[in-house]
């Protein structure tokens, strides 16, 4: 659930959970945690367990890959394969990913003992170029789309790239709605959809992928569009899953490659596709594409794929023995839907075991009460929030008409806005007109005053 615990937490949780259930050794209460012993039988009893290095989750992507979130993916999904009968081969994930000229270097061989270990890199910090691939679920791929962070594409940019690949530009180097539609003409030049043979494809919300002008174009070349949940493609997406990892290693090897061989020179973003090249041969592999589309369920399909949503357990009121339990507190709180309230926890949903040895009222806890499971409150609604997105066909005719209508309210607004910038400013120019023809001559006397001071001053002398 992404709020994993510590080897230090762990200990202190097996003291509070002996503690509890009157238990603990003395050993453990005199520094009111398991010992290092103890801890090294528990992972040697239980090998399904190891201590892994956990990779950052942002807070909104652990929360918004919930089941409801996840079925609504699926159920949309199953809607279009059931009534389109759309073929393996025709359902595509696209997504893009950044490479940039600066990335950390792959593990070299150093002395054992030696403190610090570099390796050299181009520069402080990189200049970054998108790259939008394409699978499908039959492992084939489209050439890549390149956008550069620059204002006019040139032809030697893709030098070393991909065959076939599309080279754009942008001064920021991200993908734009302009650049997405030239890519979606292109990715339509290659798999060629029709009526008889649609296509589907998968892609985030992202504002460049979600325009009217995508939909029409898409709508009228027979593709049809569903969208990701937010902040869940990193488990859903195909590309994520299998593809862009193997893709980033790979191109990192490349690079440092290429420094090894050309010492003293420093990468620039026309170097960028030359390394794409030889990471795209090895991540884009037919192997890798069909494992990305198995692994997310979406080929063959499998709405019960991600079975791992645990509900937090329900808490009750009442009271826990503490009686010789030190360091143990009567009250544990926990977040509820009334965050003003707490409540002291002994019981949880699950089975509970009585004791029959000394205190035959005691109840044997379980873990599940002294460390209950994270419950956040519920977030300050915002007035100024734009409406929360979910999983979407945006090719539907709903979604079109809501687009349509949304681009026309927008240009009313832009030319609304303009008229009246104009209406303003011809109404400030005729307030100088007649200002200045009431002050006469005084603009032309004031303007050849001006320049007979600036002429007739000496030039300053530095001292």
């Amino acid at each position: 659930m992404c709020y994993g615990l510590t080897t230090t937490k762990v200990k202190e949780l097996a003291y509070q959970f002996a503690a509890a259930n009157h238990v603990a050794p003395e050993k453990w209460i005199e520094k009111n945690k398991a010992t290092k012993d103890w801890f090294r039988g528990f992972m040697k009893r239980n090998p399904s367990l190891s201590i892994r290095k956990p990779e950052n989750t942002s807070l909104s992507r652990a929360t918004s890959f919930n089941k409801e979130n996840v079925s609504k993916f699926y159920e949309n999904l199953a809607i279009i394969l059931n009534k389109k009968k759309i073929e393996p081969h025709m359902i595509w994930n696209l997504d893009e990913t950044g490479c940039t000229t600066v990335t950390n270097p792959p593990k070299v061989v150093a002395t054992r003992g030696c403190k610090q270990v570099g390796q050299v890199t181009s520069a402080e910090r990189g200049q970054f170029v998108t790259m939008l691939g394409f699978i499908n679920a039959s492992g084939g791929t489209v050439p890549p789309v390149f956008v550069f962070p620059r204002v006019h594409f040139k032809e030697f940019m893709l030098q070393g790239g991909p065959k076939g690949s599309l080279g754009l530009a942008n001064p920021s180097g991200w993908i734009t709605e302009e650049s997405f539609y030239k890519a979606m003409i292109h990715f339509i030049k290659y798999v060629k959809p029709s009526e008889e043979n649609p296509c589907l494809i998968l892609c985030d919300n992202h504002s460049s992928h979600i325009t009217i002008n995508i939909v029409t174009l898409a709508r009228d070349n027979n593709i049809t569009i569903l969208t990701f949940p937010p902040h869940c493609s990193h488990r859903l997406q195909p590309l994520d899953v299998s593809v862009y990892g193997p893709f980033k290693a790979r191109y990192r090897e490349a690079m440092n490659a290429w420094m090894l061989s050309n010492p003293g020179k420093t990468v620039s973003i026309y170097e960028v596709p030359q390394f794409t090249n030889t990471a795209y041969i090895a991540a884009f592999s037919m192997e890798n594409n069909i494992s990305g589309f198995q692994k997310t369920g979406v080929h063959p399909f499998n709405r019960n794929t991600f079975n791992t949503f645990r509900p937090i357990p329900e808490l009750h009121n009442a009271e826990v023995s503490t009686d010789n339990a030190p360091g143990i507190i009567a009250e544990f709180p926990y977040t509820s839907d009334d965050p003003t309230t707490s409540a002291t926890i002994s019981s949880c949903s699950v089975p509970q075991i009585t004791s029959s040895e000394s205190n035959p009222s005691t109840m044997v806890l379980s873990p599940e009460c002294i460390r209950p499971y994270p419950k956040a409150l519920p977030r300050k609604k915002n007035q100024n929030r734009s409406r929360k997105m979910k999983s979407t066909i945006i090719t539907d005719t709903p979604e079109k008409d809501a687009l349509t209508e949304k681009y026309s309210a927008k240009k009313e607004l832009v030319q609304s806005s303009s008229e009246s910038s104009d209406a303003d400013f011809s109404l400030r120019e005729s307030d100088d007109s007649t200002e200045s023809s009431h002050n006469l001559p005084s603009t032309s006397a004031s303007l050849t005053l001006k320049i007979a001071s600036s002429v007739d001053k000496p030039a300053l002398k530095p001292n």
